[in-house]
């Protein structure tokens, strides 16, 4: 640790010449706006650590000014010149020099960066001016919050969840009403049996029919049909030969004896056929039963009472699958309802875990008020990241810096005035950590000092005991 002893600014902003020493825990500057409070606090350690400068650095009307912290050993200077020949504003390089040694630290810049790393040093609003979302991240990694697989694990559970949920919606409404099945076996043969019979009685119609058919064809029906044919033949005959007797002279004589023979026995063939039809006529008619018959053949066997318990049968196989497909879908829901419970309870796990882990993290990091809600987002004082307020956020700077290595213990309070009492546990801590604390306060120098608290004025660039 280097020990600070004095800063001296010269023709710096709006200071001429300031001089304080390191003797106190707390340093007050006091005094109204645009002063000279923050360049004789602030300003001056960032200048010293390599910060960037702007054009108006050098105090108005002045050529030249610097800053120079004096330390245990050595200093760290650092100059700024106008340059008269394009008339900008240029800083030579930092001089340090420490262990009593007078020869100036190659490349200080780095060195000197790394003596006044902490951030708050650098710019005491350093947490305030960050988003809320930056600011998580600052936490996250300033005290190395490490709670990836829990939250990996409760994204997952998380997506299944949804995952689950829209199943289970889909879902919808399950009738668990017992559906049985129909056996259709003894329908079906009871249709192939009554078919058979049914068979069996067009069979015996057949033979009936064609026993009909024998029997109108035979005896004197049959004798009546030759006749008829051996008429219809003789008719042909005639009337070929008495074409032919036209045409054939010579052959007259012959034709006539043949036509005189032929009508002697068209005569009786005709006498024949007369006394059939008598016969014939007196026979029972046979018709109207050959058409019952016919009737009957033609006749489907009727089913259809068999078929319609059939018919049912399949619609019932129907309900029969979907109860069974029902069952198998109660059976999917109740598990995914079970897996869906078992999650939310993870999830729960998960969520003490977490806090529990982001508890003792607050608690091993020493920073008093400080807090982590269940989304890992820190807390200060019980209030939420995006509604600190400055006096908080100035209290809360406090305690992080003490979270930094510090290798020159100064600290910087910038507006300390919003702290109220609390500048006295600060000043509490600044005694434990062997520190100084540079605080700028806009108002009126107080009429009581403790004996451990410096106390100035700054007025027109001046400290004013």
């Amino acid at each position: 640790m280097i020990r600070p002893i004095r800063m001296t600014i010269h023709n710096i902003g709006i200071v001429e010449d300031i001089t304080y020493e390191f003797n106190r825990s707390l340093l007050c500057f006091f005094g109204a706006t645009r002063q000279g409070k923050t360049t004789a606090t602030f300003t001056a350690l960032n200048l010293l650590r390599g910060g960037k400068f702007p054009p108006d650095i050098l105090r108005h009307g002045t050529s030249d000014g610097f800053v120079q912290l004096d330390i245990e050993g050595g200093m760290i200077r650092r100059e700024f010149y106008r340059d008269p020949e394009d008339g900008l504003t240029k800083a030579y390089e930092i001089i340090y020099t420490r262990d009593n040694s007078s020869v100036p630290i190659a490349r200080p810049v780095e060195q000197l960066r790394a003596l006044f790393g902490n951030p708050f040093n650098q710019n005491n609003d350093f947490l305030k001016t960050m988003g809320p979302t930056d600011r998580k991240s600052y936490f996250v990694e300033l005290l190395n919050i490490d709670t990836g697989e829990l939250d990996a694990e409760k994204k997952d559970i998380d997506d299944q969840n949804r995952m689950l949920q829209a199943k289970i919606d889909g879902y919808g409404d399950i009738s668990e009403e017992v559906v049985l099945p129909v056996d259709t076996g003894p329908i079906k043969a009871g249709i192939a049996s009554r078919k058979r019979e049914h068979a069996s009685q067009i069979a015996s119609w057949q033979t009936e029919l064609d026993g009909l058919r024998l029997e109108w064809l035979s005896g004197k029906r049959k004798e009546l049909q030759k006749a008829k044919n051996a008429l219809e033949i003789t008719n042909s005959d005639v009337g070929r030969e008495e074409a032919n007797i036209k045409r054939l002279t010579l052959e007259l004589e012959v034709s006539q004896k043949n036509l005189a023979l032929l009508q002697a026995q068209r005569s009786v063939q005709y006498d024949a056929v007369q006394a059939f039809t008598a016969e014939v006529s007196q026979l029972p008619d046979l018709t109207e039963k050959a058409n019952a018959l016919k009737a009957k053949i033609a006749t489907p066997c009727d089913t259809s009472d068999l078929d319609a318990q059939l018919s049912e049968a399949a619609a019932q196989e129907v309900r029969v699958a979907t109860y069974q497909s029902n069952l198998a879908k109660i059976e999917q829901r109740k598990h995914d309802n079970e897996l869906l419970a078992l999650n939310k309870e993870r999830l729960k796990e998960i969520k003490t875990l977490k806090a529990q882990k982001l508890a003792a993290i607050a608690e091993e990091s020493g920073i008093k008020g400080l807090s982590f809600d269940e989304e890992g987002d820190f807390l200060f004082e019980g209030v939420t990241n995006g509604l600190i307020s400055s006096s908080q956020h100035q209290r809360l700077a406090l305690e992080l810096k003490n979270c930094y290595p510090e290798t020159v213990p100064i600290e910087i309070c910038d507006r300390a005035e919003s702290l109220g009492v609390d500048i006295f546990k600060i000043i509490e801590g600044a005694r434990e950590r062997k520190s100084t604390i540079l605080a700028t306060i806009v108002g009126d120098r107080p009429a009581l000092v403790p004996e451990d608290v410096g106390v100035w004025v700054v007025s027109n660039g001046k400290l004013v005991p």
